[in-house]
């Protein structure tokens, strides 16, 4: 039998989260929280985003990784395969269709983003500009033990 989440104004509710601890050196503990602070999101929640994209980001290349999301009937955020998939998903106006894979738009501000960038003095715009980047492809090959 399927079942559907529950819903809560528009929304699927979030299931349970449990606690974990991260340790840090205090002065990057201000700094995240200053980060939070400007992005008005509370430590949790960008720190809960940002690991799930970086697992999600390792799954596309690991096949390790991408065994531990299917264990756990996980698929993959659609968010991983842009370009601008990073902390610019938590200003983004896409964001929640993005990690469903259900729109190709690319980063826009969202209007909560615009309006905390405008209460602080600042004009935004958005551009993209192609560029080269090298990053390490990771090859696994299993050894059989036979």
């Amino acid at each position: 039998m399927a079942t559907t989440p529950m819903k809560h104004l528009g929304r699927a509710q979030r299931p349970k989260l449990v606690q974990s601890i991260v340790e840090m050196v205090p002065a990057c503990r201000k700094v995240l929280r200053a980060i939070c602070e400007i992005n008005s999101i509370t430590v949790s929640a960008y720190l809960y985003d940002v690991a799930r994209l970086e697992i999600h980001k390792q799954a596309v290349c690991c096949p390790m990784a991408k065994h531990v999301l299917t264990m756990f009937n996980k698929e993959i955020d659609q968010r991983v395969y842009k370009p601008c998939s990073g902390f610019h998903c938590q200003l983004c106006a896409h964001k929640e269709a993005c990690a469903l894979g259900q729109t190709d738009k690319l980063f826009a501000f969202s209007d909560k983003s615009l309006e905390g960038l405008e209460d602080a003095g600042y004009v935004s715009s958005v551009t993209y500009q192609e560029v080269t980047r090298v990053e390490p492809i990771i090859t696994l090959t299993r050894l059989d033990s036979a």
